[in-house]
């Protein structure tokens, strides 16, 4: 993102899920304006999540029901509020991929035609969609649905678990081209910003959390959850003791019963383990828990008793409207502060503070937040020369630039660009009938800096290939090339090699 804080840069796409941006992307060359394509692409998620959720529906319900449950997981009320509220349009864009996932495994364990290639291609696009979901679905859905149909399977039981392993490691190296410079680029990164004190899950569980339904703040980001997990907690409890010998109906209450139970912060010590206290905010487990609802919703029709009923349909509606009522007043001042708010921004061009580079000071909020506008970036021209003049500099959109100096003496050169290792400089000229590469490095105040000789010198900054995005994309084409080839094994749903 060249045009991020002022012109110095960020590498925030690679730790924002390229999914939602890239469809974005692909609306916007349409020539609709931002916000336009904005609307148009979460509501091509937003319809993609109701056809998925259908698809996997209709394996065990009637084809009404099946249309009813996708119309209620597209209006679910944190699906909605990911939206309109939190504008989390990545984290909403990984609805559409939870049936598609789990639809997937069911294909898996009935040795249906291409199973294992879907399976690859629905877990890809979930981590391409959103990472802490995507990670939540791997500890919580994946392992005890896994489990479910492991239990159910007559036999053929270790074939089952190698196609579900083959599913899980091709996709996991198709989002490879995404996920591993995600990953490898956080040294370079303000990380400790990004999971401090403000971030941590502990804070946001629902009973003990500092911000939770008994924090002395931010209460109302608590109750519509705890109202909706609630309801969801109650429906299951009767679903699990109405169910009788029906044992999909009981695990699904079951699962729905832990994830609220793990929402709560009666079981902290989940939220303690290293990669999970990275998802920030626990109530990401709600994705999990609406399709799990609707799921267990649209298996039964269980007859609940009344009281209890009752009481959950008034939680699940307590849930509803707060969410909604958020959500009109974030829409209704968008509406009537829209022009004013998008001048604010365009002006500033910030980012998430925690992608400047590692160490710099970022003020904070009374929550402990960085805050972007607190936030003082170094006054200087483009580019900077301890000895000698900077003659010519030109600024390209896409963050390049050209620079001619002249030194008096082996000096450095800054440029006005925050250092990642994707930048890559190159110096030109006649006496080089080639570009010559110089090596770059991160100077004061993270800024990109080189070493330039006595002389005149013409150089090129512009955005290169770090290595680790050349393995990343290595690995997504190799997982392509075995997407291909599973697929042409898988094709029958009965070859030897994945089914045994």
């Amino acid at each position: 993102m060249p045009e991020s804080w002022g012109g110095f840069g960020s590498p925030s796409f690679y730790f924002y899920a390229p999914l939602y941006f890239l469809t974005l992307g692909l609306v916007s060359l349409s020539g609709v304006k931002l916000v336009a394509a904005m609307s148009i692409a979460s509501l091509i998620f937003l319809g993609l999540s109701g056809l998925t959720m259908r698809a996997w529906l209709a394996g065990f319900a009637s084809p009404r029901i099946a249309l009813i449950g996708a119309f209620a997981y597209m209006a679910a009320p944190y699906h909605l509020h990911d939206i309109y509220v939190r504008a989390a349009l990545a984290e909403a864009s990984a609805f559409a991929m939870i049936p598609l996932l789990a639809m997937s495994m069911r294909r898996v364990a009935a040795r249906q035609p291409y199973g294992v290639a879907l399976l690859a291609l629905g877990y890809a696009l979930l981590i391409l969609a959103h990472v802490p979901v995507a990670l939540l679905t791997t500890v919580t859905l994946i392992p005890a649905y896994a489990g479910f149909l492991w239990v159910g399977a007559d036999a053929g039981r270790r074939g089952l678990v190698r196609r579900l392993l083959t599913g899980g490691v091709v996709g996991l190296g198709l989002s490879a081209v995404f996920l591993w410079p995600a990953l490898a680029l956080q040294p370079y990164i303000s990380v400790d910003k990004l999971f401090g004190s403000f971030f941590q899950p502990q804070n946001w569980l629902l009973l003990t959390g500092r911000y939770g339904l008994f924090g002395a703040t931010l209460f109302d980001r608590t109750l519509g959850g705890f109202a909706l997990a609630a309801g969801c907690a109650v429906v299951a409890v009767m679903a699990w003791r109405a169910a009788g010998n029906r044992t999909p109906v009981k695990f699904w209450a079951g699962y729905i019963f832990i994830c609220v139970l793990l929402l709560t912060g009666l079981v902290p010590i989940f939220w303690e383990f290293p990669a999970i206290k990275q998802v920030q905010f626990p109530w990401r487990l709600f994705p999990l828990i609406e399709f799990a609802m609707i799921t267990l919703l649209a298996m039964t029709g269980l007859k609940f008793p009344r009281l209890a009923g009752l009481l959950a349909v008034q939680l699940l509606i307590i849930g509803a409207l707060v969410f909604l009522f958020m959500a009109g007043a974030v829409v209704g001042q968008a509406f009537f502060k829209g022009p004013e708010m998008r001048a604010y921004y365009r002006h500033h061009l910030f980012d998430a503070p925690e992608y400047l580079p590692p160490g710099y000071p970022l003020g904070v909020d009374e929550y402990g937040r960085p805050v972007s506008d607190m936030i003082d970036l170094p006054k200087m021209p483009l580019a900077v020369i301890g000895q000698g003049r900077v003659s010519e500099v030109r600024n390209f959109r896409d963050g390049a630039m050209e620079v001619i100096v002249t030194a008096d003496a082996p000096t450095d050169l800054i440029a006005r660009r925050f250092f990642f290792p994707h930048w890559r400089v190159r110096e030109l000229g006649a006496r080089t009938p080639a570009a010559v590469p110089v090596a770059v490095e991160r100077g004061p105040q993270g800024l990109v800096r080189w070493q330039v000789s006595a002389g005149v010198h013409h150089y090129r900054l512009e955005r290169g290939w770090a290595p680790f995005e050349q393995a990343g994309l290595v690995i997504s084409a190799i997982s392509c090339l075995l997407l291909w080839l599973v697929s042409r094994i898988d094709r029958a749903g009965k070859n030897r090699i994945l089914h045994g």
